[in-house]
């Protein structure tokens, strides 16, 4: 539900109001690969590429994922 609502403030460009929620869910579950990707995602949306590569990189370290990790690829073939 937290991370309903921080996608939400996102869509509707509130990125204060989209950080919150989405550092709650990081904050409240520290070993979520869901709460760091969507952090990630969260960054991402910012454009803060360094940020996000840092995000969806801790999350892929609680979990492997394939769409968390194409995410991170994509980013990491953009900044060269």
């Amino acid at each position: 539900m937290v991370n309903q609502i921080g996608y939400g403030a996102m869509r509707d460009k509130k990125f204060d109001r989209a950080y919150e929620f989405l550092n709650l869910n990081v904050q409240n579950y520290p070993g979520s690969q869901n709460a760091f990707d969507s952090m990630g995602d969260f960054y991402l949306a910012k454009g803060d590429t360094a940020k996000a590569i840092e995000t969806f990189t801790k999350a892929l370290s609680i979990k492997e994922l394939p769409h968390t990790r194409k995410k991170l690829e994509d980013l990491k073939a953009k900044r060269k």
